[in-house]
């Protein structure tokens, strides 16, 4: 016994723990030995079996992983390649610029950023439609 392997070493210690919770109930079997080593073999097999169904899960959770970093770099390299949010980027810089009125930044950012039309943003009061009318 003290040669075996650590793990077959449990479930013999497993399997008199095992008696001697039964046994007192119900009784000692004729064959004492040979229930101590079925009880030790189908604690191996019940170890055995869970080994595998792990590394199998392991397996399965390393290619789902795997699918979805896949996934996530080919969504970030259509991001990275998106014109359009590049030309996006530029406009919202340039409707920030200094050199224009601050009016006209206003009027720029909302209609880029908040899709407004003209008239909605003079129709606040603030200003005149002729005053708007070059935004």
């Amino acid at each position: 016994v003290l040669t075996a392997p650590m793990s077959e070493r449990q479930d013999l210690v497993a399997a008199l723990v095992a008696a001697l919770e039964k046994w007192p109930d119900t009784g000692v079997p004729d064959n004492p030995a040979a229930w101590l080593t079925t009880t030790a073999r189908n604690r191996a097999i019940d170890r055995l079996r869970h080994l595998k169904l792990r590394d199998e899960k392991h397996v399965q959770v390393a290619y789902e992983l795997e699918q979805l970093q896949d996934e996530a770099e080919r969504r970030e390299e259509h991001l990275l390649d998106d014109p359009v949010g590049d030309d996006l980027l530029r406009l919202m810089f340039i409707s920030c610029h200094p050199v224009l009125p601050p009016e006209s930044r206003v009027a720029l950012t909302l209609r880029l950023l908040g899709g407004l039309p003209r008239g909605s943003r003079c129709a606040g009061g603030r200003r005149d439609r002729r005053s708007c009318a070059g935004t």
